[in-house]
């Protein structure tokens, strides 16, 4: 008798002592005191071929302060390519191609050849200073790439083959693919970085999921980049998914800039524009 009763109680004990739980002011406020950061030199410099060097230089800010852009615009900025010091002036620019902006840049055009090595100074007026060294990479080249149509839908899927540039070592890719929209501008539909290691017969093939539709224009790039700005980029986007997310583990952005943070780095790419039409298959050269 005793034992049904306590079974029957129990329940109900369980329920008052939640209801007492959530009656209490379980919250409490921390103060965590930030250790103090000195500001860095940030640089993103992307050097294509066929184009003027152009190079952002901006500086970090706290992790909690207002979001802003605080360019540096008192530097001596010098690229040394080919036994020759290019220098850079302060010169606001935006590129109306990848629409990024540039606030120091030289009229000189970038012609580099494979394995190129590329140096990076820069000293601004509180002294700081910040060096990278780059290389340009061997271009790729497409072999074919090939659209599979599915019939359910008509939703298609693209497979990309292209030879490795080292079959013998480490080589790293990024490819992106963009739809024309209008034919004035592109929306990412894939961004991926892959390494080459795995290939067939010297070959690396690579394929997306079904989500091109018939008729779509899209612009194809692949480069082919150095270690350095793979982890680059691999980084900065766990950073970006980790951020705001508490349960997200801290990201590290890796960077090739001593003495500050960011990337310098050369673009090696080929680009083909296609159309998507059904089961197709294309023969690329360049």
């Amino acid at each position: 008798m005793s034992f049904l009763f306590r079974f029957r109680i129990a329940p109900i004990s369980c329920l008052c002592l939640l209801l007492g739980l959530a009656a209490c002011n379980l919250e409490q406020d921390i103060t965590i005191k930030l250790p103090e950061s000195e500001p860095q030199l940030v640089v993103e410099a992307y050097l294509e071929p066929g184009k003027p060097y152009r190079l952002l230089l901006t500086e970090s800010v706290p992790f909690l302060s207002v979001p802003q852009l605080p360019l540096v615009n008192d530097a001596t900025v010098i690229i040394s390519h080919n036994g020759r010091d290019i220098s850079l002036s302060f010169r606001p620019v935006i590129d109306s191609s990848s629409q990024k902006g540039f606030n120091y840049s030289s009229p000189e055009i970038f012609q580099p050849t494979v394995g190129d090595e590329i140096r990076l100074s820069i000293t601004d007026s509180k002294g700081r200073t910040a060096t990278a060294i780059t290389r340009y990479m061997e271009p790729p080249s497409f072999e074919d790439i090939r659209v599979t149509t599915r019939a359910s839908d008509s939703l298609s899927f693209l497979f990309f083959r292209f030879p490795d540039n080292n079959p013998n070592g480490e080589n790293f890719y990024r490819l992106m693919v963009g739809k024309e929209v209008d034919s004035i501008a592109d929306r990412p539909e894939l961004d991926l970085t892959f390494e080459g290691r795995f290939t067939t017969d010297g070959f690396v093939t690579i394929g997306t999921s079904y989500r091109f539709e018939l008729g779509d224009t899209l612009n194809i790039t692949l480069f082919h980049v150095e270690k350095e700005y793979y982890d680059f980029v691999n980084t900065l986007r766990d950073a970006a998914n980790a951020n705001g997310n508490p349960f997200a583990q801290p990201a590290v952005i890796k960077s090739n800039i001593n003495g500050g943070r960011g990337i310098f780095t050369t673009l090696s790419f080929v680009r083909r524009r296609i159309s998507i039409r059904p089961n197709q298959a294309l023969v690329l050269t360049d």
